[in-house]
């Protein structure tokens, strides 16, 4: 069964930093996130990430290590590889400890190009619902990039895109 987990926000960006992000190849290294607990998932399937109230994306789960320091408060961890997907839903997501099954169905997953901002600003947030874009991107598509980070809307309005 997939899992959602949270990213804290004060190591979100270090997170970022370990590499192989959604869009990017599998550089061969594998990541560890431990959580609490231990979830009935299988490799294969998918762990969501959750930062900021938001889904994030998720990454297929290559395996799982329980660690058995205690049977009362055991600990797992969740390695993945590449194939990381940009994803969100509709729905303000709060963050939490240890872990969570997928609630939502796959049919409300969108894509998330701008998943690594952590908040937009609130000239974006006016942008996005006066043009119906997502938060933080231009109104329009801009041409598709392997670089990180895109253009904000307030940048492209700025004129520093």
């Amino acid at each position: 069964m997939d899992v959602v987990v949270t990213v804290p926000m004060k190591v979100w960006d270090e997170w970022i930093r370990e590499g192989d992000l959604p869009g990017q190849r599998w550089s061969g290294i594998e990541y560890a996130f431990s959580i609490s607990g231990c979830p009935d998932i299988q490799p294969g399937e998918r762990v969501y990430i959750v930062a900021h109230g938001k889904l994030r994306g998720y990454a297929p789960l290559i395996r799982k290590q329980t660690l058995n320091r205690s049977r009362t408060f055991p600990r797992t961890i969740l390695i993945r590889g590449g194939g990381a997907v940009a994803c969100t839903v509709d729905e303000k997501i709060p963050g939490f400890r240890g872990y969570k099954y997928r609630w939502w169905e796959y049919e409300i997953e969108r894509q998330f190009p701008n998943w690594f901002e952590p908040k937009p600003c609130e000239e974006c947030e006016r942008l996005s619902i006066e043009f119906g874009c997502e938060p933080g991107l231009p109104p329009f598509p801009l041409p598709p990039s392997d670089d990180l980070p895109r253009a904000t809307c307030k940048q492209f309005l700025e004129g520093d895109a």
